[in-house]
């Protein structure tokens, strides 16, 4: 059976492409006509075979979701790593977020929660609704806490199940999970459930972003200024700076804290201070510009240059409103040894290149597709037509919708191929070659209205 899987699968990818897949694309037919080449004298039914995918599949995935708890914990064991330094996907997150839960859940701490200066755990919201008064009978911290745990479990095995309509939803699961906590509360409905998840949910948040005002309140407070006796004025503590540069060092802990900073930059000022750092420690004779793409890449997936980080940091930096938020997260020292120093910079602080044009700001996403076409002409001869097209999308901002700017426009050749270039098939057909390319130009019309993708071309006998 495992073979008649993997058969079919080869045999399922290469039929995909062709023009009769839609009349012809059944993958459990595929799997029975490999089941009767190696067993003709023994019959199967498709309602197992159907079962058999479905079993590889959860154990792919199961595979799958342990190579990643391997890697997490790897990382997280290592004690070169610093913290926060390794970013999962959202998935991940939420896997870790769900066994940090289940732990709590468990086993409570004794000699109380464990209070972070980023995060707010279950325990510590329950122990608020404790402190508020038992107002309602029924919803106690003890009840939350289980029905917070049936969430956690119906979640983790919906993920495990294949994502097929017909399979049981999240709601059938977390219901019976619920029963299984709470049997003598099981006659409660979906709705209810998810209403009382929702107001933990909501309470959580309202604790977490009060907590995070607090911190950021009294870290500018006690690290911003010192005050003088009498009536002379504030006296203020300068940013501390990377010793021969201009590049400011951030508390890490309280940046990455912020709730209105977004993650992309983030990051890229996380990834930025651990390159300086790597440089001052371990590598004085590497610049900056061959650490900072090196660090980035540890955290997405995309490899920029140093350049394109750097701008995509000015245009966060370039804003007042931007840097009043992450004020907070500046370290600061009035040593002379930390002062800005332009001077020995490997790049002098130059501002990037504005665009003159507008539409040279636009996100272009190349797209390719080719097309055939055969016909015979006057001497009976078979010719073939290749169209390539090159298509590009461009997506326009609320200001740019304004300036008519076409969304895709193209440009028409018409070359004749030689032998050389094209070689031509065993049946001596002639080739064409027919290419598009993108023109940028100006139409009259809006641009959200769109042009045609493509001009339409013909063909008669003679193969013009």
């Amino acid at each position: 059976l495992e073979l008649c899987f993997h058969k079919a699968d080869l045999k399922y990818r290469r039929r995909k492409g062709s023009p009769r897949f839609r009349l012809k694309a059944s993958y459990i037919s595929l799997m029975e006509s490999e089941w009767k080449k190696l067993h003709p004298d023994k019959y199967v039914d498709k309602r197992i075979l159907n079962v058999i995918i479905h079993t590889m599949n959860l154990d792919a995935m199961d595979h799958i979701d342990s190579i990643n708890t391997t890697m997490r914990e790897h990382t997280t064991s290592t004690p070169s790593v610093p913290p926060h330094h390794f970013v999962p996907q959202q998935e991940e997150i939420q896997e870790v977020e769900e066994e940090s839960l289940e732990f709590d859940l468990q086993t409570p701490p004794t000699n109380g929660p464990v209070k972070t200066s980023s995060n707010v755990t279950i325990e510590e919201v329950l122990q608020k609704i404790d402190e508020k008064g038992r107002r309602s009978a029924v919803w106690t911290s003890e009840v939350m806490r289980d029905l917070l745990k049936a969430r956690d479990v119906s979640k983790r095995r919906k993920r495990r199940i294949e994502q097929d309509p017909k399979l049981t939803k999240t709601d059938n699961l977390f219901v019976e999970e619920w029963k299984k906590v709470r049997p003598d509360m099981g006659h409660m409905s979906i709705w209810t459930l998810n209403a009382y998840v929702r107001k933990f949910d909501q309470f959580r948040n309202k604790l977490l972003e009060a907590k995070q005002k607090k911190a950021e309140e009294s870290h500018s407070a006690s690290a911003s200024t010192a005050y003088m006796t009498g009536e002379k004025r504030r006296k203020r503590i300068p940013i501390r700076y990377f010793p021969n540069s201009s590049i400011p060092v951030y508390d890490l802990e309280v940046l990455l804290g912020l709730k209105a900073v977004s993650k992309e930059v983030k990051d890229l000022i996380f990834t930025r201070q651990r390159a300086m750092e790597a440089k001052l420690k371990e590598s004085p004779k590497l610049t900056l510009d061959y650490l900072w793409p090196q660090e980035w890449t540890k955290l997405q997936p995309s490899a920029l240059l140093a350049n394109q980080l750097r701008n995509m940091l000015w245009s966060v930096e370039r804003f007042p409103s931007n840097m009043e938020r992450l004020r907070v997260a500046l370290l600061r020292s009035s040593s002379s040894s930390d002062k800005r120093n332009y001077h020995y910079d490997h790049y002098r602080p130059i501002l990037p290149r504005r665009y003159i044009f507008p539409e040279d700001q636009l996100l272009r996403n190349p797209f390719k597709f080719s097309q055939r076409v055969a016909f015979f002409d006057q001497e009976k001869r078979r010719r073939m037509i290749i169209t390539h097209l090159s298509l590009s999308s461009e997506s326009l901002s609320s200001k740019e919708c304004g300036l008519d700017i076409p969304k895709v426009t193209f440009e028409k050749q018409f070359l004749q191929s030689d032998e050389q270039r094209f070689p031509l098939s065993d049946t001596n057909d002639e080739l064409y070659w027919d290419k598009y390319q993108p023109k940028r130009m100006k139409l009259n019309g809006p641009s959200h209205l769109g042009t045609q993708l493509a001009p339409s071309y013909s063909c008669d006998s003679s193969g013009s």
